[in-house]
């Protein structure tokens, strides 16, 4: 069963327009998330673009991209089967969505993950209580993205 694992939000003061240059960079989100070595967008644009995140830790696996509404939205699927193992073995299903809304004269941006977990409720409590960091680690993504935006930084 898929469940929304974690969601973070943060107001800027920029139109979605100005907002989705930066969030949009699916090869360069690795200039914002801390874990992340590089991230390379292996072939295409848009909808069924294919992305590979590279951790600090020469971790890899590949996500496609399955939602592209500019302005608006995009998701990533994982190919959990290229995860490392670990992470192979706990989840089935893996989605990332980022969003951008419009909210008076700026925008709201949105990273949201949902997951679907094997091992039931036992490893979703779990998960849950390890969130706590990667909530932090996202907070620290989006604060990336709105010093991006505030000086016109795209890639």
């Amino acid at each position: 069963m898929r469940r929304e694992l974690l969601t973070v939000s943060r107001d800027v003061d920029a139109s979605p327009a100005e907002v989705w240059p930066v969030i949009a960079d699916i090869g360069g989100y690795a200039d914002h998330v801390t874990d992340l070595a590089t991230t390379h967008v292996l072939e295409g644009s848009g909808e069924g673009a294919v992305r590979e995140c590279v951790t600090t830790k020469d971790e890899r696996w590949r996500e496609d991209v399955t939602v592209w509404r500019p302005n608006e939205t995009y998701e990533v699927e994982v190919r959990t089967d290229t995860y490392p193992v670990p992470l192979r073995q706990v989840f089935r299903r893996f989605t990332g969505v980022w969003s951008v809304e419009p909210l008076g004269d700026g925008a709201r941006v949105t990273i949201s993950f949902i997951a679907d977990v094997r091992g039931g409720w036992p490893m979703w409590r779990l998960l849950l209580l390890g969130m706590g960091s990667h909530r932090a680690n996202l907070d620290a993504t989006l604060r990336s993205y709105q010093s991006a935006i505030a000086a016109g930084r795209v890639r």
